[in-house]
């Protein structure tokens, strides 16, 4: 058997993987002479990001029973020649929980604490305690999509105080979700929050959820964020709701199009912060990574217990 990784992996990390299992076959693509096609044609399970997969690769690899997917996302993948084939998909949800959650904090703290006046003001030398910063206390926050990191968000917003309200496909009760709502009625928390956080995965479903419609419903005083996918939000509806400020402002760190134009007309508002689909960074990333993988290749070995993230292409998720 034979396993590919086509992701960063460090060396005494592959060691790792040997020794525990030495009846496997580890090779790590940057270090093969043979091409990446001669690879794919070798191997049974494919270590891979899973954002620039194409079929034809897919194809090639022939006896490929099983990809394990570095990231979260799963809709940039070939799904039609995945279920075809029926090759198992796994995935590293959760991993980005934390970072994630504390990047939305970080930027509705600089939102209400008004951090843009005060840094501007240390560069300009200046003292000038004529601005009026809010409070996340006492306010309310939306979260589309309560799912791990959903989760994970909806915690950390019970330290300051906050109430929580949810949206899930199916509105079961939820630690630190004080209402839940199935999508269908997602307009009742739209209406209702003074921060709204997007954390839907991408499916069919859920693609340009987030329109002028939604925007509409939406209190002008919201702030808005999106960490999700790109695909959730209409762009220009976007673009429409912060130049008409229908909405105070935006947190934005995914994009349809990425990277973001130079020119793009988003990048000339005062009232959006964009970063670069950077709220899943963070040390060691691998490693964890490589811990979802070793159970979960166990399980694969021995059939005994349950894999981990298993992924139903069928939902997107």
């Amino acid at each position: 058997m034979k396993v590919l990784f086509s992701v960063p992996i460090r060396s005494e990390q592959v060691e790792c993987f040997r020794k525990e299992f030495p009846q496997i076959e580890f090779l790590v693509e940057r270090n093969q002479l043979k091409s990446r096609e001669e690879l794919l044609e070798e191997i049974d399970i494919w270590v891979d990001y899973g954002l620039e997969l194409t079929q034809e690769e897919l194809q090639r690899a022939k006896n490929l029973k099983w990809l394990m997917v570095y990231s979260a996302g799963v809709d940039k993948l070939p799904k039609e020649e995945i279920l075809k084939r029926n090759i198992l998909v796994t995935n590293v949800r959760g991993i980005h929980k934390h970072a994630i959650a504390e990047q939305v904090f970080g930027y509705m703290l600089y939102y209400v604490r008004k951090f843009d006046v005060t840094f501007q003001q240390q560069k300009n030398k200046e003292w000038n305690r004529n601005f009026k910063p809010q409070s996340l206390y006492g306010k309310t926050i939306g979260i589309l999509g309560v799912g791990a990191i959903g989760q994970e968000i909806a915690r950390k917003a019970k330290a300051f105080d906050m109430k929580v309200l949810g949206v899930r496909k199916t509105a079961k009760p939820t630690p630190y979700v004080d209402e839940i709502y199935s999508i269908e009625k997602m307009d009742r928390v739209l209406t209702s929050s003074d921060f709204i956080v997007t954390v839907f995965p991408n499916t069919p479903e859920t693609k340009h959820i987030i329109n002028k419609e939604a925007f509409n419903k939406m209190q002008e005083h919201v702030y808005f964020i999106n960490i999700a996918r790109g695909e959730i939000v209409d762009t220009q509806a976007l673009l429409w709701a912060l130049k008409k400020k229908k909405i105070a402002g935006a947190a934005i760190d995914v994009f349809e199009e990425e990277p973001l134009p130079e020119d793009h007309p988003l990048r000339s508002l005062v009232n959006i912060f964009i970063t670069p689909h950077s709220a899943g960074l963070f040390p060691d990333y691998i490693s964890r990574s490589n811990e979802i993988f070793k159970k979960n290749l166990w399980v694969y070995l021995s059939k005994i217990g349950k894999m981990v993230n298993v992924v139903d292409l069928k939902k997107g998720y």
